[in-house]
């Protein structure tokens, strides 16, 4: 039995309490709030000097791809920083495929093609030319779509006879040859051969930097996360990790489709997968893709679509650039009959995962939707509707991102009791130059969502986005951009707030409230010690950003990371 002291504990059980001193025994919290009063009951406890730290819940992270980003870590880095152009980008595979046999996958990610002074996606033709003896794939940035070369598209079956996916394209040229661009479903002939060449060339380094990233993750306060797209051979992954005793941190399973992860799922309800062996991996919720990521499904009225328009135009002639343009255009417009403008990707039909959600939903599996775009928000809540009959009982429905909503949008999720899983670090990339003017939408409106009385978690997405909860936090709160542009400030929250995201709030998405998420008696002893005090005095009941400016000189930091009464991190060792 231990008794922690010398700390300020903020509970995070809803009503925001305060106490100085915990006493855990095992993996369990028995006791919490005066420390002289629990000193006097316990008096055989074994002292923690908590070093006048503030506590915490630890910090749950419910959607971060934790398996796959450690093994595209494995792959070649891509991004702007590594490579600026096409040119550099083939030398950079040239050199990689120098160091590997012929016929030995190149796998890259993190390319943007709008950061190419060309401004174009890279060609087979392109990585023909760096990889002529190798099958090569490099991933976008946000993981849906990928370049690949002709080595790569023949072990894929990928030819101009291929038909195009649903909710995805095999980009072709004039004479109806793929130019190795894929995009969305169209990922799926490639994706799958190249990520298992990864764990067959790799496997032992995959499972070792595995547990340096759970390190990474103690580190930045984590004590649970959620995987939001686990296919069966990560799960198989995951479970030799843990029984090598190279991972202890609890993870939920969001089960995805065993062909690929943007595909509907049915085969879990014809195969339905058996229930995890170990006890950190716990059975989660059925992944639904609704829309693409860069391509986000959305919907405006005539009106909004002809001021978005206008606003585009004006910004080009401004800036003497047709880069506004390319941005708002990177997805086709259809209208509708209604004369309202459609763009982006909707990756499935809405009838189609009524029953799909409906026949989960027999086997114990409430869906998570990826949906960003307000059109595919749409989707998902008429979806829920649709099926409602069936998931009663279960825990509720999840959308993931909800990046674009109105308040009509925001009500319904409201009424139907919807879970929203964000990330509010995303708000680092959502400048004018990466997202269009949108006239009546909400972007990431964290603070109408919780005044309506959602739920919400946030989360990180890693690898697409930072994984820290505290640089996340502060996006929350100030709601700067990279540029330090402020996107639309009335949508800031509290830090108190925003802390609950990431505590509570991610206990809640996750189905295991009764555990952690707060520091209460009966729970699980998984805390973090930061450095100074982010909810003290001056946090204050407005949603003024007070932290980090008035902090700005001494922001806090994690300094310790319990899981289960036992220390994983400390930062002073």
């Amino acid at each position: 039995m231990k008794l922690l002291q010398n700390v300020i504990i903020h509970k995070m059980d809803g009503a925001f309490s305060v106490a100085d001193g915990m006493v855990w025994e095992d993996e369990r919290i028995v006791a919490i709030g005066s420390v002289d009063e629990l000193a006097t009951r316990y008096p055989g406890a074994e002292r923690v000097d908590g070093q006048g730290f503030t506590a915490l819940p630890g910090f749950i992270d419910p959607h971060i791809h934790l398996l796959d980003g450690v093994i595209y870590q494995k792959s070649l880095d891509c991004s702007h920083e590594k490579a600026r152009t096409i040119s550099a980008l083939k030398d950079l595979l040239r050199e990689s495929a120098s160091e590997r046999a012929p016929g030995q996958w190149v796998v890259g990610q993190g390319y943007d093609p709008w950061e190419y002074p060309e401004k174009r996606t890279p060609t087979r033709k392109d990585l023909d030319e760096a990889c002529p003896d190798h099958p090569v794939v490099v991933f976008h940035y946000s993981f849906h779509e990928c370049a690949a070369n002709s080595r790569a598209l023949d072990l894929a079956g990928v030819n101009s006879r291929t038909p195009q996916p649903f909710a995805g394209e095999i980009v072709k040229d004039e004479d109806g040859e793929p130019t190795g661009h894929l995009i969305e479903t169209a990922m799926a002939a490639v994706q799958p051969v190249s990520r298992d060449s990864l764990i067959q060339q790799s496997k032992g380094q995959i499972l070792n930097q595995l547990a340096l990233a759970q390190t990474d993750l103690f580190a930045s306060g984590i004590t649970r996360i959620g995987d939001p797209a686990v296919p069966y051979a990560l799960e198989a992954l995951y479970t030799e990790a843990f029984e090598r005793d190279l991972l202890q941190i609890p993870i939920v399973l969001h089960y995805s489709s065993r062909e690929h992860a943007l595909l509907l799922p049915w085969d879990l309800i014809d195969d339905p997968r058996a229930a995890p062996e170990v006890p950190q991996m716990i059975a989660g919720p059925m992944k639904v893709f609704l829309d693409g990521a860069d391509r986000a499904a959305m919907e405006l009225s005539f009106g909004q679509f002809i001021q978005t328009s206008i606003a585009t135009l004006f910004r080009c002639l401004a800036e003497r650039s047709l880069d506004p343009l390319r941005t708002a255009s990177r997805s086709p417009v259809e209208f509708t009959h209604g004369l309202r403008a459609r763009f982006g990707t909707m990756m499935a039909g809405t009838d189609d995962c009524i029953r799909l959600v409906s026949q989960a939903a027999g086997q114990g599996m409430s869906p998570a939707f990826h949906a960003l775009g307000n059109a595919a928000i749409r989707q998902a809540i008429e979806i829920v509707e649709g099926a409602q009959e069936a998931l009663e009982g279960l825990h509720p429905a999840r959308i993931e991102h909800g990046v674009f909503l109105d308040d009509e949008l925001i009500m319904k999720m409201k009424k139907l009791g919807m879970i929203l899983v964000t990330q509010p670090y995303f708000l680092t990339h959502m400048s004018r130059d990466n997202v269009p003017y949108l006239p009546g939408i909400r972007q990431l409106p964290l603070r109408s969502v919780l005044d309506a009385g959602i739920r919400v978690a946030g989360s990180s997405d890693w690898p697409v986005a930072s994984h820290e909860p505290l640089e996340a936090i502060e996006r929350a709160v100030s709601r700067k951009t990279a540029g330090e542009e402020v996107l639309q400030p009335e949508e800031a929250i509290s830090v108190k707030e925003a802390f609950a995201m990431y505590t509570n709030g991610g206990a809640y998405a996750l189905n295991c409230e009764r555990d952690v998420g707060s520091l209460e008696a009966g729970k699980r002893a998984d805390f973090v010690l930061l450095s100074n005090d982010p909810l003290g005095p001056k946090e204050s009941s407005t949603n003024s950003p007070l932290w980090p400016v008035e902090n700005s000189l001494n922001p806090p930091r994690v300094e310790q990371t319990w899981l289960g009464g036992k220390r994983v991190y400390c930062r002073s060792e």
